[in-house]
């Protein structure tokens, strides 16, 4: 009968040590779980700033095209109004 008591003692602290081992591993899963939450949102934060970089980068370079073809126009203008002014001075010269 002791013997049938000691060999219960023994399987029920091999079952409270397995009990304590799988409560140390679930503490592990939940800290590394917690952890791979805040990677998550650091990643989605840094493509958020990077797709907003993105967007800024986009807009200048609207904004320098949209000068460019200004600047292109007003060369235009100004070209022809000197050869505008310059024919007339020629013609001045000439009479």
């Amino acid at each position: 009968m002791t013997e049938i008591i000691n060999h219960m003692n023994e399987i029920a602290h091999s079952i409270s040590a397995a009990v304590e081992e799988q409560g140390a591993a679930t503490q592990e899963i939940a800290v590394n779980a917690t952890e791979a939450s805040r990677s998550t949102v650091e990643v989605t934060t840094s493509i958020e700033s990077v797709a907003e970089a993105a967007e800024n980068t986009r807009n200048t370079a609207e904004m320098v095209d949209d000068a460019a073809q200004q600047l292109h126009k007003n060369a235009d203008s100004l070209r022809s109004q000197v050869a505008t002014f310059l024919e007339e001075v020629r013609k001045r010269s000439a009479a």
